[in-house]
């Protein structure tokens, strides 16, 4: 064979492997792998917004241990209503300082459904009291709200 030839099929040679190695990348994402089954979680009704205060407080109690929400109940001073309409959940009432606070906060926002959370009649302080005159106590006293409005679900100790 004359040197031109082996050249030519060297060249020729390191193309075809070349193709085919271009090719097998290719063809990766062309015919991907099926993904694995996996189970889809059953569909949540963001419809109902007292199941969705319901799960506020279900998730607001497994926040906290039986220790704790025993302390806070000796103490009197956990008092949280949660009411929910179309998905916003509104805190009402007080609890034993910021971390506490924060936590409720975090608790309610990670349940399914919830859209946002509104703290603005939501205290980290646990003092307080009803204005007799305009106001109405609800959950055994530890909530106020507006004379003639609904009491929110309150979370039991």
């Amino acid at each position: 064979m004359s040197k031109k030839s082996k050249v030519a099929q060297l060249t020729l040679l390191c193309s075809l492997a070349l193709v085919l190695v271009f090719g097998v990348f290719a063809a990766r994402g062309v015919n991907p792998q099926p993904a694995s089954p996996v189970s889809q979680p059953a569909a949540v009704d963001c419809s109902d917004d007292a199941k969705i205060a319901a799960e506020v407080v279900a998730n607001i109690r497994k926040g906290f241990t039986p220790e704790q929400l025993k302390l806070f109940k000796t103490l009197n001073n956990f008092h949280v209503g949660v009411t929910c309409l179309k998905g916003v959940v509104t805190l009402t009432g007080r609890v034993p300082g910021k971390p506490t606070f924060n936590k409720v906060i975090k608790l309610a926002r990670k349940t399914s459904c919830v859209i946002k959370v509104d703290k603005s009649k939501f205290s980290p302080f646990s003092v307080g009291g009803c204005n007799s005159v305009t106001e109405t106590e609800c959950c055994d006293g530890s909530i106020c709200v507006i004379k003639g409005a609904e009491c929110p679900l309150c979370v039991p100790m």
